[in-house]
Order: C-alpha cells, then sequence, then structure tokens
C-alpha cells in the first residue's frame, strides 16, 4: 500500500506514450472571412503521415453552425479517424486545444460519439479543457486529447525556433487567412506545415525531457517537472504534514502586482533572473511539523527551521512601500493593522523595516532542508550561453521545468470533472450543469489529495520572491529613486539598480532604452510603455535612425494583427484601446464561448462568439490614488 502521507521517489520504468496532433481551421460563420466559429478542415499527422479532412456535408446559410460534426463533416471524419483501436492509449495533441479545437469536439460526442459505443469525461481548468478523455467499453483503454498549451506555454512560433524548426508558414495562402475554402491545395499545404511542426516541437520535447533530463513527460508542465524532480533529484521520502495544510493555504499568496506612480518619465525596467527557481535555493520546509502556541522559542529560531506564524502586526503609516501581503478580495499591501499568518523570515523583514509584532498566536515549523538546491543548479547549468553545448531548444524546456515546478506543491486538493448524467463513475455529490435534472452533462469535485501535495513549500517559494522583489524596492528608495511600478519580478523606476547575470540578481530588461522608457500606469496589468531608440538600417553603410517602441500591457486583452493591418496600425490599435481603459472607459471584446457555456448547453452545440465588456474602475485600485498621480498604501484595522 502506497504511504499517501510522504511524498516519495519515483523508482519504476519511465513511460514514453505513443502521440499524434490535430488542428483545426476555422472561417467567421458562413463567410469565407477568418474567424472561430465553423471548422471547415481538420488535420491529424501521426509521425509518419499526414491526413486532411474537409467537409463532405454541402455548407450553407442555415446548416453551417452543425454541418461540421455531423455525419459527413469534416470533425466527424476526423473523430472517426482517430478512434480507432490503433490510436488507442495514444496521447492526442492541439495547441490552446482547451480553448479552441477540443470545445467543436463535444457536441460530436455528444450527438454522434454516443450512439457509436463512446463515452467520454472532461477535467476543465481555468474555464478551458485540460484533459478530455474518450473511451469505448473500457475505461482505461482511452484516447486522451491534451492541450500542448499546457504543457509547452508559449507560442508555437517562438518554440519552433527555439528547437530548431521553422515558424509559421502562409505562403501558401494568397490571401493569407482569408483564403476561400475550396482552395483544398493551399490549406493543405498550410494545415500540414502547422501539424508537423507540432509534431516536432512535442517530438523535442520529448527528447529533451527523456533523454537528457531523465524524466517523464507529465499531462501539463508542472506534472513533468515534478516527475523529474522525483525521479532523479528526490532521495528520501518526505513527510507532507497534511494536519498543517489547511493552516498554510491562509498564507499562500501570489506576487506583487502594483502601480505606485501613474506617470513617468526617463525610466529602466529591471528584472530578477528567474525569481522562482532562485528562491527555490534556499531552505524548504521539509519534515514533520511541531505547532506552537504564543512567541516561537529560540530552539525553533535556530535557523534550522522554517515556520508560519499567526500574528497581530501593526505597519506604520509612514512606510510608503508596506512589506506584508493582505488578502481583501485581492492581493493588497497594506498599513495599519494587519493580521493574517505570515513566513516567519517575511514578517522578520517587515520587523526590520519598522514594523511591530503586537501578538503572537500560533505557529507551525518543519526541519529546514535544501530541497530543490541540486534540482535548480543542475538544470540550470543547461541555460549557460556561454557553454559549448548550449542548446537553445534545451534552455527553453530548462527554463519552463525549473518555473513550473513550485506551484505543484500548492495544488488544491478539490478537482471539478464533468461527467455523462449515465457515467457508472458519477460521484454522489454531482450536480447538473445547468441546473435542470434532465441535463445530460452533470459536475462534481473530487479529492485529489496527491502525494506532491504540500502548499507550505509553494507558500515558502512565493513568499522568498517577494522579499526579493521587496528589498529591490528598498534599495531603489534608498538610493534616491521612485517605484513606479513592480510586476512579481519586474520593477519600472527611476533609479538605479545593481545588476548581474547571477541567479537570483537584477538585470537591466531593456538596456538600449534604459533611462529613455516613458510609463503610463493604471493598474495592476494595465501599463503602457514607449520610448523612441536608435536602430540600424543598412542603406549601403550604416545609418542611425529614430524608431518609437511601445509595449501596452492590458490584463484580459489580447491583440492579433488584423488581416491587412500594419504593424502600424497595430500599434496605433493598442495606444488607442488602452487610453480608453485608462479614462475608464468601457470596452467590448469579442470572445468565444469557454466549456462552461457548451456544459451547460448540454453539450449540444459547438462554441459561438459573445461580447464581453472590460472596463477599470478605480474603486478596484490596490492603493489609494492621488490627484497628482502619486499613490498611498490603503490603511485597514483588522484588530484593536
Amino acid at each position: 500500500m502506497i504511504d499517501g502521507s510522504k511524498l516519495t521517489p519515483l523508482n519504476g520504468k519511465p513511460r514514453s506514450r505513443h502521440f499524434l496532433v490535430v488542428d483545426l481551421e476555422s472561417k467567421d460563420g458562413f463567410s469565407h472571412i477568418a474567424g472561430f466559429t465553423r471548422p471547415f478542415m481538420c488535420g491529424v499527422y501521426d509521425g509518419r503521415k499526414y491526413y486532411a479532412f474537409f467537409d463532405l456535408v454541402p455548407c450553407n446559410e442555415e446548416n453551417w453552425r452543425d454541418h461540421y460534426y455531423r455525419e459527413g463533416g469534416c470533425v466527424d471524419r476526423m473523430m472517426r479517424f482517430i478512434l480507432q483501436r490503433q490510436y488507442r492509449g495514444w496521447h492526442i495533441y492541439a495547441h490552446n486545444a482547451g480553448r479552441f479545437d477540443y470545445l467543436f469536439l463535444m457536441p460530436w460526442l455528444m450527438q454522434i460519439g454516443i450512439k457509436c459505443g463512446f463515452s467520454f469525461g472532461v477535467i476543465p481548468v481555468a474555464s478551458a479543457i485540460q484533459v478530455l478523455d474518450v473511451w469505448q467499453g473500457n475505461k482505461h483503454a482511452r484516447f486522451r486529447f491534451l492541450d500542448s498549451l499546457k504543457l509547452i506555454p508559449t507560442s508555437l512560433d517562438k518554440a519552433a525556433k527555439s528547437f530548431g524548426l521553422k515558424g509559421k508558414d502562409k505562403s501558401a495562402l494568397t490571401e493569407d487567412l482569408d483564403t476561400p475554402e475550396f482552395d483544398r491545395a493551399a490549406w493543405i499545404h498550410y494545415n500540414r506545415v502547422d501539424c508537423v511542426q507540432l509534431y516536432r516541437i512535442l517530438e523535442k520535447f520529448h527528447h529533451y525531457v527523456e533523454n537528457v533530463l531523465l524524466g517523464e513527460v507529465g499531462i501539463t508542465a508542472p506534472a513533468t517537472s515534478m516527475k523529474i524532480f522525483r525521479r532523479r533529484f528526490l532521495k528520501d521520502a518526505i513527510p507532507r504534514a497534511q494536519d498543517t495544510h489547511d493552516f498554510i493555504r491562509k498564507s499562500y499568496k501570489g506576487g506583487r502586482t502594483e502601480p505606485f506612480i501613474r506617470r513617468g518619465t526617463g525610466l529602466r525596467y529591471y528584472d530578477i533572473n528567474s525569481s522562482y527557481p532562485a528562491a527555490m535555493l534556499q531552505d524548504m520546509p521539509a519534515g514533520d511539523a511541531t505547532w506552537w502556541e504564543g512567541p516561537p522559542t529560540k530552539r525553533l529560531l535556530d535557523g534550522k527551521h522554517i515556520g508560519f506564524v499567526e500574528a497581530r502586526v501593526y505597519v506604520p503609516e509612514s512606510l510608503n512601500l508596506p512589506p506584508l501581503p493582505v488578502t481583501q478580495g485581492k492581493l493588497i499591501f497594506p498599513v495599519g493593522k494587519l493580521e493574517g499568518i505570515w513566513e516567519w523570515s517575511e514578517l522578520q523583514m517587515a520587523v526590520e523595516m519598522g514594523c511591530e509584532i503586537a501578538e503572537f498566536k500560533r505557529s507551525c515549523w518543519y526541519p529546514a532542508k535544501p530541497l530543490f538546491r541540486e534540482f535548480v543548479l543542475e538544470l540550470y547549468q543547461y541555460r549557460d550561453k556561454k557553454s559549448p553545448l548550449y542548446d537553445e531548444g534545451l534552455a527553453e524546456v530548462v527554463k519552463i521545468m525549473l518555473n513550473a515546478l513550485y506551484g505543484k506543491f500548492g495544488m488544491k486538493t478539490l478537482r471539478k470533472q464533468i461527467y455523462l448524467w449515465n457515467d457508472p463513475d458519477l460521484p454522489e455529490n454531482a450536480t447538473p450543469c445547468n441546473g435542470d435534472p434532465d441535463c445530460p452533462v452533470w459536475y462534481a469535485e473530487t479529492e485529489s489529495d496527491a502525494p506532491y501535495i504540500m502548499p507550505q513549500i509553494s507558500a515558502r517559494v512565493t513568499s522568498l520572491a517577494r522579499q526579493r522583489l521587496y528589498r529591490g524596492m528598498v534599495e531603489i528608495e534608498r538610493g534616491g529613486g521612485k517605484v513606479y511600478y513592480v510586476d512579481t519580478d519586474s520593477i519600472i523606476t527611476d533609479g538605479t539598480m545593481r545588476t548581474s547575470t547571477e541567479l537570483g540578481d537584477f538585470k537591466d530588461e531593456l538596456p538600449e532604452l534604459s533611462g529613455r522608457i516613458v510609463g503610463d500606469f493604471v493598474a495592476p496589468k494595465l501599463y503602457m510603455l514607449s520610448a523612441e531608440h536608435h536602430v540600424n538600417r543598412r542603406t549601403g553603410s550604416d545609418i542611425r535612425n529614430l524608431k518609437q517602441w511601445s509595449k501596452v500591457k492590458s490584463k484580459g486583452v489580447s491583440f492579433r494583427k488584423e488581416r491587412h493591418e500594419s504593424p502600424e496600425d497595430l500599434t496605433r490599435r493598442m495606444v488607442e484601446t488602452f487610453q480608453q481603459l485608462a479614462r475608464g472607459e468601457r470596452i467590448v471584446l469579442d470572445r468565444l464561448e469557454k466549456i462552461g457555456a457548451l456544459a451547460q448547453a448540454g453539450f449540444s452545440r459547438g462554441p459561438q462568439m459573445m461580447k464581453v465588456p472590460r472596463r477599470f474602475l478605480s474603486e478596484d485600485a490596490k492603493r489609494t490614488i492621488h490627484q497628482d498621480g502619486t499613490s498611498s498604501p490603503l490603511v485597514l484595522n483588522m484588530w484593536k
């Protein structure tokens, strides 16, 4: 019997699965214009041969919403091809499939697949399909549809270039993505290139993970990183201290993202070299926990323990940069009388900055061990560009693995799944997705207390990363500079910082623009940077020219180059959208429906476009904003 109270090394033989890739091409409704509501072609590449599937059913203005998955439609033909004995047990990948490609498979599974004897289940994560399992009879002999974006969280173009492969090819589409669907030769060429490219990327990813890092590819990047860690670097079993998990989760908070001053000039953009991997070099809480009431004793403060302390703390209102995080609907860093649970070293830093611990309540302490030091140092060497063995593709995979591991320890134990109403494994707590007992699709939350769930580790890593960022902010202020904006591992400032290429140190992210950046900071994840910079243009000889550079960040708003839109027009549109949001105006975004909406409809149809309003409300700010563009911390009084 497996002892779930401990995290143990993995000693079995690593598994390597066969896989194939799929890619859907779509149009805007009944038109030939590029869009996302009507698939008209599906491509499949299994590593040996490429297959293209078009609609056999004539499409017209009345039936376009469902013809693609009806008998003879492109989805119908593709699914019948994939769900064969020869591909049983394989993994099927598409990039960003959880928010696009696989949504179009759901009505086929509900209306045709079931009639063919297939069953299915869905694991949704963050409103997207993470896992789609399809089986016929034996649930363990399944076809597993996965999203390669969860494994390689970057664009295919970027991944292809890192892995030494060609980027996206539109050469065969004479009118870009508006090419009419009846030009099948052009679309086959285009789709085939995409399918083969994704397959080669995954092939290389498997090679790096299995043959270089000696691990095993999981469903996601965090799962893959965990398998590498447990196979190669975890030497002994670690007690999970499960009785502390509820307590620790109250202290587990993310990165600091705040604007401090609305506008600035002469700015610099600094970034921490691998912030979370650098934090993982330090000791981690790994072992049985000791509970303590009141102030911790010297025995617990001997440097050999890591603690999480529930306390009441007074943060002086004179501090412009408060150090302690508090969750009040959102993560804020206030002043005043605070109450919460914090990692001990973060509390020590707060005291160092002039805060006072008014009352110690209870705390839990763990043995301190360098749990990830070997993992980080060995993997990080693959990112050394000075090494004669440097491989850009391997460096990209290692970057993903280093950043993915810590979060796996903090996963929640409850997992939502989607079941068919007649699934023999339907949990007792399941409820119909739309509230109607006759709905064929049901939701259920299942408990999954996996052996790697140890939130004390994730909480420690994020705390150390916040501390490193905070000390950089203090360094700037003490040097006479001002902090304008921070985001998890970066600082935008008019001051200067000590920089180096060492792991965990700050680097100048935009050295060619340093000291010349203009910034407008409206809210977390809502800002614009711009600068004039010199570029070399060769016209017989090198002539230096000024060029305008700009970067717009707006969470939830993605800017795709529209057909026939120039780069200058795209930049102009990005700036105009930012300015609208900065003025508090409401914008409307076109978005494809997500898995939840389709589940509520009983998977009776495919996804449709919907209008999503977006607006910045000043009352959502994390600090008090003043008329002159400066800000001050929010004041909380959580205890008397």
